[in-house]
């Protein structure tokens, strides 16, 4: 197997729609020699977390996604204001889109997709509590439902959840930081 090479050149890069999200064509000359074209979508940097409410529950928000055409249970998130700190801009989603407020702890900050220019930041949300009545726009987020992490794995197979990354990345989270404090004697 060999190993991609780093050595690309941009040879052209222009708008092609500006609407909802950019795109924009980029042209490479690859280094076999080669020249490929690539629509890449121009994109804010966002933050979503796996938010836990004080019973360990999952909190999920119900929200219509136009790319499946379809609703699907999201984690909280959303873009990041400009200006604005992404942990900020995290705990103002919970808020937002949920009515709870929590403690946050920061998991990874990545790429949204290798065709997309903004990054993601993930959080695992923890003693996650009510502190407004819910959704504080009802065009976004049709509601709030609180599920036991047990029923991810069924709900993932059923193709019901949306970033997925960040799920998994905080039950991992959640799973690793509980075993640690259980073997200190302290409950998670």
């Amino acid at each position: 197997m060999t190993a991609a090479r780093e050595d690309w050149t941009l040879l052209s890069d222009r708008l092609l729609h500006d609407g909802y999200r950019k795109v924009r064509e980029r042209r490479f000359l690859l280094p076999s020699g080669k020249q490929q074209t690539f629509e890449i979508t121009e994109t804010p940097d966002v933050v979503c977390a796996l938010a836990l409410d004080v019973e360990g529950q999952v909190i999920l928000t119900r929200q219509f996604r136009p790319g499946p055409g379809r609703v699907l249970l999201v984690p909280p998130g959303g873009i990041i204001d400009p200006g604005e700190e992404p942990d900020v801009a995290m705990l103002r989603e919970l808020l937002e889109e949920t009515g709870y407020t929590g403690t946050l702890v920061p998991l990874h900050t990545g790429v949204q997709s290798a065709y997309t220019t903004g990054r993601r930041h993930h959080y695992l949300a923890i003693e996650c509590r009510k502190m407004a009545l819910g959704p504080s726009d009802p065009d976004e987020v049709a509601g709030v439902e609180l599920r036991p992490t047990s029923e991810i794995p069924a709900l993932l197979a059923a193709s019901a959840l949306a970033d997925v990354e960040t799920i998994l990345a905080g039950l991992a989270a959640h799973s690793s930081r509980h075993s640690f404090l259980a073997g200190q004697g302290k409950l998670a």
